[in-house]
């Protein structure tokens, strides 16, 4: 394996930085005998769709990751969740924490978005219980709080 990545480096610095193909390089023989590369290749930036945002979505933070949700929308857990969900006074990972929502409330989006430690909270009302809160949509990995059609 050691010789493999050495190979490579070799390889690598041979294509990058060039080589003395022998003989006089300095052209006083009046000969220039050495192997000329061309210029490396400078990479263009190109703006490309953010890949992270799927077609029914929007991104109400700069920061956070995409939203599905809308104030006024019927939400719930998501199916497989392994947690309950915590409910918050105010939005953001420190707000104090005042109750759960489980798997199978229906939930009323009732304010938000609100945009605080990277993540999308929404005040959720669950219809079963009446019990409110604010809580995060989800994370960069995917949402625990899903739209319901």
């Amino acid at each position: 394996m050691k010789i493999k990545i050495a190979f490579v480096c070799a390889l690598s610095a041979f294509i990058l930085i060039g080589c003395s193909a022998g003989g006089n390089s300095d052209g006083a023989n009046g000969s220039n005998d050495s192997i000329r590369l061309p210029p490396a290749w400078t990479p263009t930036a190109v703006a490309l769709p953010d890949a992270g945002v799927e077609q029914g979505t929007w991104r109400p933070c700069d920061d956070g990751p995409a939203s599905q949700l809308q104030l006024g929308d019927r939400a719930k857990i998501e199916d497989n969740a392994a947690f309950a969900v915590r409910l918050r006074r105010e939005p953001g990972l420190n707000g104090t924490i005042s109750g759960t929502i489980v798997v199978g409330d229906i939930l009323e989006v009732t304010n938000g978005p609100a945009c605080l430690d990277q993540l999308v909270w929404w005040e959720l009302t669950s219809l079963g219980t009446g019990s409110s809160g604010w809580t995060a949509e989800g994370n960069s990995y995917g949402a625990w709080i899903l739209r319901i059609e």
